[in-house]
């Protein structure tokens, strides 16, 4: 049962890792939406210039907290 767990665990890993990089290629596909004010889980500070319009969900920001700001994290 042990071997079940480990696969299974590296298995919901990969899907994360996958769905991570989903959503940098998002980002990097909308320049624009940096410009929008979002705090960087990473370094804790604040990016972004413009107040976001009503509605918008993602901040330019992962659920694992890469911003373009820090591409290299």
């Amino acid at each position: 049962m042990t071997m079940l767990r480990q696969a299974w665990a590296r298995v919901r890993e990969v899907v994360a890792e996958q769905a991570e990089s989903q959503e940098r290629l998002v980002l990097v596909n909308r320049p624009w939406a940096e410009e929008y004010l979002h705090w960087s889980p990473r370094d804790g500070t604040l990016h972004g210039e413009l107040m976001p319009p009503p509605g918008w969900r993602r901040y330019s920001v992962t659920r694992g907290g890469w911003c373009q700001h820090g591409r290299n994290w």
